[in-house]
């Protein structure tokens, strides 16, 4: 199943051919990797953001703290320069790094 993207492609480049975003956050058990401008703090508050309208439109009520903590305990980094790769790995978590490894070695099968 293709990888949800909320933002730009993860190898999307501008007219001058750069990339135009060298970070994305990686969700690698909900198969979604964010590359909005900004910081990893900023792109996972708009993945929570995007889960918690999906979830009131659905009549349920947002995310609760512990619910909003799972997802920010199994995200994963990713900073890249026209290569992606998984970077920061925890290693008390390394089921999550090879997952997200995984999801977006899928792009690196695009580029």
């Amino acid at each position: 199943m293709q990888p949800r993207i909320i933002g730009k492609h993860p190898l999307a480049k501008d007219a001058n051919g750069k990339l135009q975003s060298r970070i994305a956050t990686v969700f690698p058990y909900d198969n979604t990797v964010v590359t909005l401008p900004g910081i990893h703090a900023t792109q996972r508050m708009a993945y929570v953001d995007l889960l918690d309208k999906q979830r009131l439109e659905l009549g349920l009520g947002p995310l609760t703290r512990e619910e909003e903590a799972d997802q920010w305990q199994t995200l994963r980094r990713s900073d890249y320069g026209g290569r992606l790769h998984s970077h920061r790995p925890d290693p008390d978590n390394m089921e999550a790094a090879f997952r997200a490894d995984e999801l977006l070695q899928q792009f690196g099968a695009e580029a």
